[in-house]
C-alpha cells in the first residue's frame, strides 16, 4: 500500500556491524528504493562501517539530519523507532526521543538535501505518497511490532 501522511512505529534490533534502514515514500519502478525515499537509519553505531558521520547513525534521516544526543540500546536489544511524515515535515524518534525534526520542503530542509549525497537525485523526497521498504545490506536485522496509520 502507498502512504502519504503517516506515522509508522516499529521495534528493531541489529547484530554487530549491521547496517539497515526503513525507507519511506518509495516509488516503484526505480533502480532502488532510496532514489525517491528518505531513510530512517538502523545501524550498529559502534561497529558498522557507515558510522563515521553523525547523520549516518541510527535514527538519522540518512545523510541529512540527526540530533547528536540520539542513543541506541546495546547490540541485540530491541530499540523503538517512529517515523512521522506530514507533507514533507519529517520526524524520527528513537527510544522515545525525537532525534529528527525537519521540513524537507522548507528553505532549510532544501539546503540540507543540497548538502547531502542526494542533491543530484531529482526524484528524492518528491513523492506525495509511496511505499515503505525495509532495507538490508547483508546483515542480520530484525523488525517487529510494525504499525502504520494515517497521520492526523
Amino acid at each position: 500500500e502507498e502512504f502519504g501522511d503517516f506515522e509508522l512505529s516499529f521495534q528493531w534490533k541489529v547484530t554487530e556491524t549491521a547496517n539497515s534502514g526503513v525507507i519511506y515514500r518509495v516509488g516503484l519502478g526505480e533502480t532502488a528504493p532510496y532514489v525517491t525515499g528518505p531513510e530512517y537509519q538502523v545501524l550498529d553505531n559502534d561497529k558498522a562501517s557507515d558510522n563515521k558521520q553523525y547523520n549516518h547513525l541510527a535514527g538519522s534521516l540518512y545523510d541529512i539530519a540527526l540530533q547528536p544526543a540520539a542513543k541506541t540500546k546495546a547490540v541485540g536489544a530491541w530499540n523503538e523507532g517512529k517515523i512521522r511524515v506530514v507533507g514533507w515535515h519529517v520526524e524520527h524518534w528513537l527510544n522515545g526521543d525525537k532525534v529528527v525534526d525537519v521540513d524537507l520542503s522548507s528553505t532549510d530542509g532544501k539546503k540540507l538535501v543540497e548538502a547531502s549525497k542526494f542533491k543530484m537525485w531529482t526524484k528524492f523526497a518528491s513523492l506525495p505518497r509511496g511505499h515503505i521498504a525495509l532495507q538490508e545490506h547483508g546483515h542480520d536485522v530484525s523488525f517487529r511490532a510494525i504499525k502504520v496509520r494515517a497521520a492526523k
